[in-house]
């Protein structure tokens, strides 16, 4: 109990501080109920369907009775917290909530700006969200919370440990024409463990073509290595020296939920 209290205490003060002047919205640090915390605050865009867990946690006699999930419009950290539409309304049971990230809406749609202008295009972003809880001693809090979605597939290089770790680039960018020493690139899914890849396959496009076609390989639907090196050249019709091919890996989760990552590849001329 005493961990609890901590915990309730600690949001709270939060809370408050989130809080505007209304004395509506301040939060007592000696009555407040309880609190309900999101157990994570990043998903990848392959997770349109997870189910997103929250923890609650009450002072002894008080239980959840309801938490709800809004949309922050505030502006300034000053005003932290603006309840803008309500998103979702959590499943509450036995100390625990949820909702499902689909609520949410298309990843496609995050605001994007170039030249001064602002498209809905983006595939990654973050939504501003704030979070209301109300308990049975008729206490509420509230807290700013931020969701961010990422990339859904990841290069992978080898860190300082040794250890595959992910990363923006793929590491390779010139294989010497004719040389086939392995030229390989780590690609891995990013996604929570209850998000199912249906599968990851490759393509490819020769030099300006904006055309892509199936690479000749069968991709596991996990992290893997592909040996770029090793692909016949004859997949691309037939290469010449200084010619540069444009791979890109497609993944794809249950329900439709799709990313990618492309790199281009130049076949140097340095053993012509």
């Amino acid at each position: 109990m005493k961990k609890y209290i901590k915990q309730i205490a600690a949001f709270a003060l939060i809370a408050v501080l989130a809080s505007c002047d209304s004395a509506d919205d301040n939060v007592n640090l000696t009555s407040v109920g309880g609190n309900a915390v999101p157990t994570t605050s990043s998903i990848s865009r392959l997770d349109n369907n997870f189910v997103l867990p929250f923890n609650t946690f009450t002072q002894e006699g008080v239980t959840v009775t309801k938490v709800e999930v809004f949309k922050n419009t505030a502006k300034v950290t000053s005003d932290p917290i603006i309840f803008g539409d309500k998103v979702t309304d959590l499943t509450l049971s036995e100390g625990k909530g949820t909702f499902n990230t689909s609520v949410l809406g298309s990843f496609d749609v995050f605001p994007v700006t170039s030249g001064g202008v602002t498209t809905l295009t983006g595939k990654t972003g973050s939504y501003s969200l704030a979070i209301l809880a109300t308990y049975s001693d008729g206490s509420t809090t509230r807290a700013p919370w931020t969701l961010t979605v990422g990339k859904g597939i990841s290069w992978q290089g080898f860190n300082d440990e040794g250890k595959l770790a992910n990363t923006t680039a793929s590491g390779v960018s010139e294989i010497t024409y004719g040389d086939t020493t392995p030229a390989l690139v780590y690609i891995a899914p990013v996604k929570k463990s209850t998000t199912t890849i249906t599968s990851i396959v490759g393509y490819w496009a020769k030099n300006d073509s904006t055309t892509f076609a199936e690479l000749p390989l069968t991709l596991k639907t996990t992290a893997q290595s592909v040996d770029l090196a090793a692909i016949p050249y004859a997949t691309y019709g037939g290469l010449v020296a200084g010619d540069k091919i444009t791979y890109r890996f497609v993944i794809t989760a249950t329900g439709g939920q799709t990313d990618q990552i492309s790199t281009t590849v130049t076949f140097d001329t340095d053993a012509i």
